[in-house]
């Protein structure tokens, strides 16, 4: 296989033995007392990356465009020959059976490789980790990062990995998503594994730094709470591409008009939504997906209409002109009883937000409930209504940028939705137990939610989330 300009064939590298992409590690070390830390897996910044950027900058290309749904790997290969250093270790990202030379393992993490190495009775030979190139808003150049086990010559002695439990299957499976048409919610139309598969690839494209376990628990939360990636981005895995309103999309040739006049498309923010038969689009109204007011075209007319013009589509209630919106209570959009789980409580409403809020201007409505846990206060759910969702959005990304600046993924509630979680080590002398704060900002319509839950795993904040949204869709 020839080379390619930055890289060099795959068969020019010394080619891994053992590989240690698909171990289930913990992604925290444990603590120095800690028996178990054989488990524990460390991140090593590539060095001397600025005297080989040609080939860095020919990496990041290569594991962008490759169409790849797996985690990128990593070679490190012994440098013997290495005239500053013959203990080197140099690190090759290898993607589209070429091998991109990124730069050497820190030199005390090298010793560490090769005594590891020994200890395997692998001295001298290469091993596959994962890992990725990233560059922060600081730093200059792309640079490579790679995941080892603390202890990895002890993790394969033991033989974790070679017992099932311990392995991933999706990153052993290299078989490709398959477009398939999605006329519902991405989670109900791909299995776990694709969704796994489909947000690695969404972390690669964008060279998030992102461990195998990261991408299972996003796609956890596609299938069961829509927390992951917005549909547009699942666009490339559907048949039915969407496109800006008025864009008639291309019939199949060999499609019938019949069987065109039977299906239907309808347009919303910009996009087109479809094909789908009659009960597909009902149950699009019904859901509250598909508006009156949203533009909608049989399968054989390139025209749009107006969605209320669909006979028997809406209900004569739905498509009257109110002379009047009807205000619901943000008391009740915020809370209703069964909302938390069973340790969680509320203490009574306060008719005004929190002081980090007042300085948000033209809310009409705003107020909060503050959350219990066990009694104590935990956190809070504070809500804002608006005169008209412009001013709303502005606010969500005003309190989306205060609150999502620690580790975050995008959220799918109403129209928006920032969600972080957030792990902190307190430091000894204050004697206090590490501290778990979930944030959840979402944004439907005139209204804009956050809530902040501490002691907390993601998943009951975004139930709770979800209700209030589910309630957000009919405010007023």
């Amino acid at each position: 296989m020839p080379s390619v300009p930055g890289g060099v064939a795959i068969d020019e590298i010394p080619r891994p033995d053992l590989s240690l992409t698909s171990v289930r590690w913990m992604t925290e070390i444990p603590d120095s007392e800690d028996s178990s830390i054989v488990e524990a897996v460390e991140m090593f910044t590539v060095v001397g990356e600025q005297y080989r950027l040609d080939s860095v900058e020919a990496a990041v290309r290569a594991i962008e465009e490759e169409v790849s749904f797996l985690p990128p790997r990593f070679w490190l290969v012994p440098d013997n020959n290495n005239s500053f250093d013959p203990l080197a270790v140099a690190v090759y990202a290898v993607s589209g059976g070429n091998g991109y030379h990124v730069g050497f393992l820190p030199k005390d993490q090298a010793r560490h490789f090769r005594d590891s190495m020994e200890q395997l009775s692998r001295g001298g030979q290469s091993l596959e980790v994962l890992g990725c190139i990233t560059q922060g808003k600081s730093s200059p150049h792309p640079n490579g990062r790679i995941y080892l086990p603390v202890e990895f010559a002890a993790l394969c002695a033991s033989g974790y990995s070679s017992q099932e439990e311990n392995r991933i299957s999706w990153v052993e499976d290299a078989t490709p998503v398959t477009p398939r048409a999605a006329t519902g919610s991405p989670g109900d139309v791909f299995t776990f594994e694709e969704l796994c598969k489909i947000y690695c690839w969404y972390a690669r494209k964008r060279r998030w730094f992102c461990f195998p376990h990261d991408c299972e628990a996003k796609a956890e939360g596609i299938r069961s709470a829509g927390i992951g990636l917005p549909v547009a981005d699942f666009q490339p895995f559907m048949t039915v591409q969407s496109v800006p309103a008025g864009k008639a999309s291309a019939p199949a040739e060999r499609q019938s008009r019949a069987e065109a006049a039977s299906q239907w498309f309808y347009a919303k923010n910009g996009r087109e939504y479809g094909p789908f038969d009659a009960v597909g689009l009902r149950d699009a109204a019904r859901s509250g997906q598909l508006l009156p007011t949203d533009q909608v075209r049989r399968g054989d007319l390139t025209q749009w209409a107006s969605a209320s013009r669909v006979k028997g589509l809406f209900s004569e209630a739905a498509v009257a002109p109110s002379a009047k919106p009807v205000e619901s209570s943000l008391e009740a959009l915020l809370f209703q009883q069964d909302d938390l789980p069973t340790e969680w409580s509320v203490g009574p409403f306060e008719a005004s937000a929190p002081q980090m809020f007042e300085k948000i201007k033209n809310a009409k409505m705003q107020g909060s409930y503050p959350l219990l846990f066990n009694g104590s206060r935990k956190g809070g759910v504070t809500g804002l209504v608006f005169e008209n969702p412009g001013d709303a959005r502005r606010c969500y990304d005003e309190v989306r940028s205060t609150f999502g600046k620690n580790v975050g993924i995008v959220a799918r509630l109403g129209d928006a939705a920032r969600f972080s979680y957030m792990h902190m080590e307190m430091p000894p002398q204050l004697k206090l137990p590490p501290t778990e704060n979930t944030d959840l900002v979402f944004v439907h319509g005139r209204v804009v939610v956050h809530i902040r839950m501490g002691d907390c795993q993601p998943e009951p904040v975004v139930e709770f989330a979800v209700k209030i949204d589910s309630r957000a869709r009919s405010f007023g």
